[in-house]
């Protein structure tokens, strides 16, 4: 039902994977191509499963996976620089800066990475 969902025109639909399920979003992610982009949730790079790295490569092309590195307190995990990920560039560069009038955008509205306009 998601996959119909995130497969219309006007959707875009992630799967988040991390140290725990990154196997099964990477086969669903495969079972519906073209449908879904993957968001990794990265932790500290030796916390990384061996494996995930080289099945990310093996599945993914650039640009169907956006990396966020784990982040708290404005301080992140070193992210990691591999392809096909692309990190998160507000939680990596602070490129778009948290804004406190609600009238502006806010960061993830301004870079449209993964919410595109």
């Amino acid at each position: 039902m998601l996959s119909e969902h995130a497969s219309e025109s006007n959707c875009q639909g992630f799967l988040s994977i991390d140290n725990d399920n990154f196997e099964q979003g990477l086969l669903a992610f495969s079972s519906y191509p073209g449908v879904w982009k993957l968001a990794l949730m990265q932790p500290e790079e030796e916390k990384l499963p061996v494996n995930l790295v080289p099945a990310v490569r093996d599945a993914v092309s650039p640009g169907e996976i956006i990396n966020f590195p784990y982040h708290r307190a404005g301080k992140h995990v070193q992210p990691l620089k591999v392809e096909p990920l692309t990190n998160c560039p507000q939680i990596t560069t602070s490129a778009y800066p948290l804004q406190t009038n609600r009238s502006e955008p806010k960061p993830c509205q301004s870079c449209s990475l993964c919410l595109p306009g």
